[in-house]
């Protein structure tokens, strides 16, 4: 099964584990991060601007990615992030928290990571066939459950004391990323004119209009729903319950946190092997 995935899909597996694991030792602990710093009222402010430009980016990453091509927009967002974390780790050496700038930091992030990701999606699309796109992305789910897990395990042990210095590996390995696509991903999307696109959806019903007929897709609800509904009860553990185990065990809550994140990680997994063998 692995033969059958082209260079570029073996390059992707890896650069995933790589850029998991990094950012699974910063990423859940962030909230714990500002509201220590700033309070829970402005914590929970700067997450919600934070999921925003994440969602702005994403929008901005389906339209661009099919304008200019996969290759571009994942350069361009692994730039992003990877100036991002560095500014972060700038921010965090100085003895006085610089909140408004940690901030700003992760607004950048999760801009550009949404950004990319969408161009990521259409990257496997292009790269893959019909016969092994569904283990490819059985592959893809293990190999991102495993990197979360060794990655929440260390981030939390290490996140309390050097947080300054995880995030400058995560900003590296945004860097990394970015030169292994550069070098070894060809551009293969062939760019169309807009009075030249031969999808009939488009051409018929406008850009916006588009929107509105995926919108009246019931099994597309279905699954916006159900993500909505594994959304919020996985983020419970990223946001209230790390708050709530760090007031009660201190810089212990981190260990916790990084332990109860690879359990539920490690379970996916488990689940994951199940499903195909059934």
């Amino acid at each position: 099964m692995y033969s059958s995935f082209s260079h570029v899909i073996k390059l992707r597996i890896i650069l995933l584990f790589i850029s998991v694991f990094f950012n699974a030792m910063v990423m859940p602990y962030v909230v714990v991060y500002f509201v220590e710093h700033v309070g829970i009222n402005i914590a929970s402010l700067m997450v919600f601007g934070v999921g925003l430009a994440g969602i702005l980016g994403g929008l901005l990453g389906g339209r661009f990615g099919d304008k200019y091509g996969r290759k571009r927009l994942i350069v361009i967002g692994e730039i992003g992030s990877g100036i991002g974390f560095l500014i972060a780790y700038s921010a965090s050496l100085f003895n006085e928290f610089l909140s408004l700038i940690i901030f700003l930091s992760f607004l950048f992030i999760y801009f550009f990571s949404g950004l990319s990701n969408p161009a990521y999606g259409a990257l496997i699309i292009d790269e893959t066939t019909t016969e092994n796109r569904k283990p490819l992305y059985v592959v893809l789910l293990w190999v991102s459950n495993m990197a979360f897990a060794l990655g929440s395990i260390l981030g939390g042990f290490f996140f309390y004391k050097f947080s300054a210095m995880l995030f400058f590996f995560v900003g590296c390995s945004s860097f990394l990323s970015c030169i292994c696509i550069t070098i070894w991903v060809k551009e293969h999307y062939i760019r169309t004119n807009d009075n030249s696109i031969n999808s009939p959806v488009i051409s018929n019903f406008g850009k916006l209009e588009v929107y509105n007929q995926i919108l009246k897709s019931p099994a597309f609800i279905s699954i916006v729903l159900l993500s909505l509904l594994l959304a919020l009860m996985n983020n419970q553990l990223s946001y209230y319950l790390s708050v709530h185990y760090v007031n009660l065990f201190n810089s212990a809550g981190y260990t916790i946190l990084g332990f109860l994140r690879s359990e539920n990680t490690l379970i996916t997994v488990f689940l994951t092997f199940l499903s195909l063998k059934y």
